[in-house]
């Protein structure tokens, strides 16, 4: 069976309803917006009003209002009480996520719950969505990531050998790109602000971190000196920012000292060594590693352990979405 006919068998219904859908109110705060996100460990969710759904929030469209506020704050080394600190969580608590004016997405489409999967990753893949809504009789019933969808295809790959077996090269994913890459020893505020800038690696070095772009990325790869591999720095590592005043005081140290104190050491396999692939591998060996990872994105390293292009969960469901998968 070819992936396409797969995806087109199984329906959205499949999926299991999650015990708690979790969402946000248009008119909650920031802080309360990112705390919630934070608690339930996730990045996106859905948003409402008193009329219904209105869209999805993204931690990483957030990323401009929490360095907005922390960045004239932080690595105060003479702030031993914290206050500042406080400051910056206080000004997020002040301003609304409708009053923003940023963070969330207006233009959604919520799915039938009875449509097949293949509908659902063409949007998923090829359309800049990274999550759909899925409705049934007007009622929100789920809310399905790019992550379930790869665990589901990782933990089905023998129902599309054929598909699961084309390489990168055959998917035309193994070529250099222009990858954004950070040096280890950047500041980690500089680092969160080329991912919301989104600049390419030669303009970073030659203008710095004030350069406006109308588009960010959700993570960066670290390089050593010499511009091997190293590590990884995901939008969802400025949540601890919040709640963890050393990581507040971090962000003016370097991504490497950042991430010491940033994460517990369960939670820094995803960053310390990032993870990677030869540009020889197949469809299935990369689903298989960003299931078991639980992370958005691999690194094609050369032979030489520099990275060459990152391959993303819409890369994967894009390719296993077009007729050439089959």
């Amino acid at each position: 069976m070819a992936c396409r006919d797969f995806l087109s068998s199984y329906k959205l219904s499949h999926f299991e309803r999650p015990a708690e859908l979790v969402t946000v109110n248009l008119d909650d705060s920031l802080l309360s917006v990112i705390q919630t996100l934070s608690k339930h460990n996730i990045l996106c969710a859905p948003v409402k009003n008193e009329n219904g759904f209105t869209g999805v929030v993204d931690l990483s469209q957030l990323l401009n209002c929490i360095l907005d506020k922390f960045e004239h704050h932080a690595g105060r080394e003479d702030d031993l009480t914290g206050l500042a600190h406080l400051v910056a969580v206080k000004s997020l608590d002040e301003q609304s996520l409708l009053d923003s004016k940023l963070g969330y997405n207006e233009a959604i489409e919520i799915f039938d719950e009875g449509s097949d999967l293949l509908s659902a990753c063409k949007a998923l893949g090829t359309m800049n969505t990274h999550r759909i809504l899925v409705g049934e009789d007007g009622t929100l019933v789920n809310f399905i990531t790019q992550s379930a969808v790869v665990r589901l295809l990782a933990n089905n790959t023998e129902k599309f050998a054929k598909s699961a077996a084309l390489t990168l090269a055959d998917c035309h994913l193994n070529t250099t790109s222009d990858l954004i890459t950070v040096p280890r020893s950047t500041k980690a505020i500089d680092a969160f602000k080329l991912m919301r800038d989104r600049v390419s690696q030669h303009d970073f070095s030659r203008i710095g971190a004030n350069s406006k772009h109308c588009k960010g990325v959700s993570a960066v790869p670290i390089v050593s000196e010499e511009g091997f591999l190293i590590g990884n720095l995901s939008v969802r590592d400025v949540r601890s920012v919040l709640t963890n005043k050393r990581a507040f005081k971090a962000l003016h140290k370097t991504v490497t000292e950042f991430i010491a104190c940033n994460a517990p050491d369960k939670e820094r396999s995803e960053m310390f060594p990032a993870i990677t692939c030869k540009a020889t591998a197949t469809l299935g060996e990369i689903l298989t590693k960003l299931a078991i990872s639980r992370i958005h994105r691999v690194y094609i390293a050369d032979p030489q352990g520099k990275p060459m292009r990152a391959v993303t969960l819409s890369d994967v469901l894009a390719a296993l979405v077009t007729p050439n998968a089959d």
